[in-house]
């Protein structure tokens, strides 16, 4: 059978899909989400990522759309915004640096729907400053405020002053500052602060460079120094030294001091110069005001720097020729202690001695001012005339005296040495003895002194307390030295040897001659180093002497002076002159063996005929003196020598 069937349907109505955000383009704080709900009835969505979901959940800056449907629509319902995200608002640094003159405009625009507060009320986003000054400012937003203090500051071109070139000492360290307000700064050495410290002991001993760029707002400047380091100096006089009276003698540190930017200052003990002087060295002259003699010098160079004042001192000693003198010839009896020494002392520690007698009998290796002995030893024999020698050296040179020393006894068997004399002189015999009270020549003279003049045998009586004895002293004439040597000679090299040629005459000892020359020298030959006029005088043991001398002329040189003449023997070379070419003028003076003037003539004169007071002369040896001028000696110089005269 058929029953009963019932069906039920709902029917409901919906309207169509609209979309509404209600909301305008908005701003969010960053952090902020934003819900935006689209939802419709039955509906179906699609957003502009591509989500399909009913919300949208906006976290970014986005344009947020979103189309809906439902079975009303025919077309998407839509809505569209911006969304916008900012944050707490912060102020850039805002500081500045201008130029005098120039403007800082200011802009804090920014899309943040910003307002502001400024120092001088201004609300707006920019702000124009003028003047130095620090300024404040405020800005707010939806997110919250920030504000900030800043300083505006106006400048002037730079102007860098590292100051003067200077010298450090090597221990010092200097700053060098450059330091400007609002400024930059490039070094040569790399730095880039203000001020660089200089350590001196980094430094080399002359120019070390330093250069500064020092940039601001407005240009840059540039500056340089140069620093030099001193280092301690090194002073250095040497030894202490001795020179002969008329040396030179330069004082200077050894090494020389090579720094710059040193003084010195010269003193003396005693004070003897100039405060002025300020060289590195000093020349003197021994014997002058500076350097006298004789004596010791303390001399004191003190040399001065950054770093300090360096000392040096050295002594200088001054000799001058030495004058032994051991007196007049002695007579001493036997036993008798016997001193013989210079009058005045020469021992000033710096002088050598050399004693020698005729005995041959004193110790070579006696280094002192004085002797002493025993009358009748082996210094001095008994009964003999022994002759003593001093030889004194220094700096200048050995210069000796001689002293005769007879040693008698008691009268009795005294036997007389003989006495000597030189040809064509005669001697005084002086005959002084303590142990006597007189003598007595064989003619009754009791004179003791008497001259000698012929050999012969002289009879004679001492007389003492003890007695008398007759004694027989024989006079022996000796002959003088010969000495010749050539008598104009060349100076063609360097140097000249001059050596004179003396024979050996009878009873005479070669090793007892003594050669003296007009310069100081001892010896039987020099060398000539310059031109002039040398003589050469020499003794034997006799105390007979002869003389020579020698001109030492360049080569080339063409005059000369003759040293004999035989004036009115034969009518040749009856006139003794200088002779030869390049002779301007000369003045001549003659003197005989006693040192008397006998003649003079000068250029104008034939020369010397051998006459004294228009009297021939005699036979004999003749000193002259002449000051004569020519090609060699332009200005003049003094010869001395002596000449032979033979009729």
């Amino acid at each position: 059978m058929c029953g009963l069937a019932r069906d039920t349907i709902v029917v409901d109505s919906i309207i169509q899909a609209l979309v509404n955000f209600n909301l305008d383009d908005t701003l969010l704080c960053v952090g902020d989400t934003l819900v935006l709900d689209a939802t419709v009835e039955q509906g179906t969505y699609l957003w502009q990522d591509g989500s399909t979901n009913a919300v949208f959940y906006a976290t970014a800056a986005d344009t947020i759309w979103v189309e809906a449907l439902n079975v009303c629509n025919i077309t998407p319902a839509t809505d569209t915004m911006v969304v916008r995200f900012t944050d707490i608002p912060v102020i850039p640094e805002l500081d500045s640096v201008l130029c005098n003159g120039e403007s800082y405009f200011i802009d804090l625009t920014t899309d943040s729907l910003s307002t502001f507060v400024w120092y001088d009320g201004n609300a707006g986003a920019f702000d124009t400053i003028t003047l130095q000054n620090t300024y404040w400012v405020q800005e707010w937003n939806i997110c919250g405020q920030d504000s900030t203090d800043f300083l505006v500051a106006f400048v002037s071109d730079p102007q860098t002053l590292l100051g003067n070139d200077t010298v450090l000492c090597i221990s010092d360290s200097m700053v060098l500052d450059a330091s400007t307000p609002f400024g930059a700064y490039v070094w040569n050495t790399g730095d880039v602060t203000g001020a660089i410290t200089i350590d001196a002991s980094y430094l080399s001993g002359d120019s070390n460079h330093y250069i500064v760029t020092v940039y601001n707002a407005c240009k840059a400047d540039t500056d340089n120094i140069i620093i030099a380091a001193d280092y301690p100096i090194d002073v250095d006089l040497g030894n202490d030294t001795t020179l002969c009276e008329g040396e030179a003698l330069v004082l200077q540190p050894t090494p020389a001091i090579s720094a710059n930017r040193v003084g010195y200052l010269w003193q003396s003990t005693p004070t003897l110069l100039d405060s002025s002087n300020t060289d590195q060295s000093i020349s003197l002259v021994a014997g002058s005001a500076e350097l006298p003699a004789p004596q010791v010098t303390e001399y004191t160079l003190s040399a001065s720097n950054a770093f300090g004042t360096f000392s040096d001192w050295v002594n200088v000693f001054v000799d001058e020729a030495l004058t032994p003198d051991l007196g007049a010839d002695r007579v001493v009896c036997f036993g008798d202690t016997v001193t013989l020494q210079s009058s005045p002392s020469l021992d000033n520690g710096r002088t050598d001695f050399v004693w020698q007698n005729s005995a041959q009998s004193i110790d070579s290796t006696l280094n002192a001012s004085s002797i002493t002995f025993i009358a009748g030893g082996d210094l001095a024999p008994l009964f003999e005339n022994t002759l003593f020698e001093l030889i004194a050296s220094n700096t200048c040179g050995s210069f000796s005296d001689q002293i005769n020393v007879q040693v008698d006894s008691l009268p009795k068997n005294y036997p007389f040495e003989r006495l000597f004399f030189c040809e064509g002189e005669s001697t005084v015999i002086v005959i002084e003895k303590d142990d006597i009270d007189y003598l007595e020549w064989e003619d009754g003279s009791r004179s003791v002194s008497r001259e000698i003049n012929s050999a012969r045998d002289w009879n004679i009586t001492f007389v003492n307390h003890c007695g008398n004895v007759n004694q027989v002293l024989r006079s022996v004439e000796k002959l003088r030295p010969n000495i010749s040597i050539e008598p104009v000679q060349k100076l063609c090299g360097d140097a000249i040897t001059l050596e004179p040629i003396v024979p050996i005459q009878e009873d005479e000892y070669e090793w007892l001659r003594e050669f003296v020359w007009s310069t100081g020298e001892v010896a039987d030959r020099i060398d000539a180093y310059e031109t002039g006029h040398y003589a050469v005088t020499i003794t034997n043991q006799f105390d007979c002497t002869d003389s020579a001398s020698v001109w030492v002329k360049t080569c080339g040189a063409d005059w000369y002076v003759p040293n004999a003449f035989t004036p009115g023997s034969n009518r040749i070379n009856d006139y003794w002159k200088p002779e030869g070419e390049g002779i301007y003028s000369y003045e001549v003076k003659i003197f005989d063996r006693w040192g008397k003037p006998i003649f003079s003539f000068t250029e104008n004169d034939l020369g010397w005929d051998g006459s004294s007071a228009g009297v021939p002369a005699p036979n004999g040896t003749y000193v002259y003196q002449m000051v004569i001028t020519s090609e060699e000696f332009p200005k003049g110089t003094e010869v001395n020598g002596s000449v032979i005269l033979l009729r």
